[in-house]
């Protein structure tokens, strides 16, 4: 891999100087382009007539924020963008006919690093980035902007969170976790001890409606209002004709927003999402668990040679980092930390369980009583438990060599996982909470 790093020099700068963690973490997204529409047009012959030129901002491959200012007379269309994160920009011409573009996309030493094709109808641009060879591709989606500064990037922080709300409706003390993930949201109602669960679309508007199918809850055919621009609160509704009328309020106890970073420049791409709660030792914590992984992906980058570049090296080299959390109670989150990138050989794996009342990271032991010794326990049920798991044959040797001890917390009981493997993935042992319901010091694992 090989790096222009004069093209990145707020970047390294940061990097160099111990801030970049603050930076990665707060979500910044880059500046936006200071490129001009009169760089475009200086692209055109003088006389080219029925010259139209826009500004474009949006995304490649879902997450890498782009600004783009194109040109185009009807037929000839040329241009450039420029990713925010590294302030790289490319050069592209190439040709339009009946709104969909052919492109090919070069540096600004006029190497061809690969090409660019879809539909643009004036207001955006939808289509496919692709290297040279023909063999990575990547979506791009860009829409019209007035100028750059309008686009603001918010993906991961509105598309990605979960949020718990308790109150009582007919007298019943009800709570309700919602947790979204892109287009949809997971509705788990717990209720007198019961619980549902439901999994139902958005509409991304600012008003969401949000369907409960709950036979036997008190919630069963209402309707959740939530008010997008404030979550602090949602409405239990009834509708009546045409009509809704309020029923109840639930008041918010806890949130787990998700926060991401995205770095590309011309041969590298790296994404991470991190989980924030309200407790800030838990952020600390996972920032700590993140930024040595960082620090490294981001040295691998800076010690190549950056006075080289390959025009088939573009975006050869990835890493990705990202949290799944799979219980989160307002008091307590547990889950899993993955990290991996295309120059090592397996993928890092951080298990936790995180008490958001006391600030400290759990064994699982302090999840018992004391005469209760859980891991001697849990590792001779785990041993007998994969004796009898049905899996394919190569899927079975290879688990049988592996050990089921990242441990987490699930709404349906104690998760044992093996570590990731890029062929087989991983896989688990769940032990309900109910076969050691009697040894639980913590109340919300009894009510379980």
């Amino acid at each position: 891999m090989r790096l222009r790093l004069t093209a990145i020099p707020w970047f390294v700068a940061l990097f160099l100087t111990g801030a970049l963690f603050d930076v990665l973490c707060a979500q910044v997204p880059g500046l936006p382009s200071s490129h001009t529409k009169d760089e475009v047009r200086a692209m055109f012959p003088g006389q080219t007539r029925d010259l139209w030129i826009n500004y474009l901002s949006g995304t490649l491959a879902g997450s890498y924020n782009i600004d783009m200012i194109i040109g185009t007379d009807g037929h000839t269309c040329r241009g450039l963008y420029t990713l925010r994160s590294s302030g790289v920009t490319f050069l592209f011409e190439g040709e339009e006919q009946d709104n969909q573009l052919r492109l090919v996309e070069y540096t600004q030493e006029y190497r061809a690093t690969g090409f660019m094709s879809g539909n643009y109808d004036g207001n955006s641009f939808r289509g496919i980035w692709e290297n040279r060879d023909h063999n990575l591709s990547f979506e791009m989606d860009l829409h019209l902007v007035s100028s750059f500064h309008e686009y603001v990037p918010q993906r991961c922080r509105q598309d990605f969170w979960q949020r718990i709300y308790e109150g009582t409706i007919s007298g019943q003390d009800t709570a309700v976790k919602l947790s979204r993930e892109g287009r949809t949201v997971t509705m788990r109602i717990d209720e007198n001890g019961k619980q549902y669960i439901g999994l139902e679309p958005l509409a991304d508007a600012r008003t969401e409606t949000i369907h409960i199918d709950a036979s036997g809850s008190v919630l069963d055919n209402k309707w959740l209002l939530a008010d997008t621009t404030n979550f602090s609160k949602i409405d239990l509704v009834r509708l009546t004709g045409e009509e809704y009328e309020v029923i109840g309020t639930l008041r918010q106890k806890a949130t787990l927003v998700f926060e991401c970073f995205e770095y590309a420049d011309i041969n590298s791409m790296m994404e991470c999402s991190v989980p924030k709660a309200e407790n800030r030792k838990f952020n600390a914590w996972m920032d700590k668990q993140l930024k040595t992984w960082l620090d490294n992906s981001l040295k691998k980058i800076k010690d190549h040679d950056a006075t080289v570049f390959g025009t088939k090296d573009r975006w050869i080299n990835t890493a990705s980092g990202w949290v799944e959390t799979d219980y989160f109670s307002g008091s307590l989150v547990s889950g899993h930390i993955y990290l991996q990138s295309n120059w090592s050989k397996k993928t890092d794996k951080i298990s936790f369980i995180f008490d958001l009342n006391e600030g400290r990271l759990l064994t699982l032991q302090d999840l018992f009583v004391g005469e209760f010794r859980a891991d001697s326990y849990f590792k001779t049920v785990v041993s007998d438990m994969k004796k009898t798991k049905e899996w394919k044959p190569a899927v079975k040797k290879w688990a049988d060599t592996q050990e089921f001890t990242h441990v987490s917390l699930t709404d349906e009981g104690i998760s044992f996982t093996t570590p990731y493997n890029t062929v087989y993935g991983e896989k688990e042992i769940l032990i309900p909470y109910d076969t050691v319901r009697q040894y639980f010091k913590r109340k919300e694992f009894l009510r379980r």
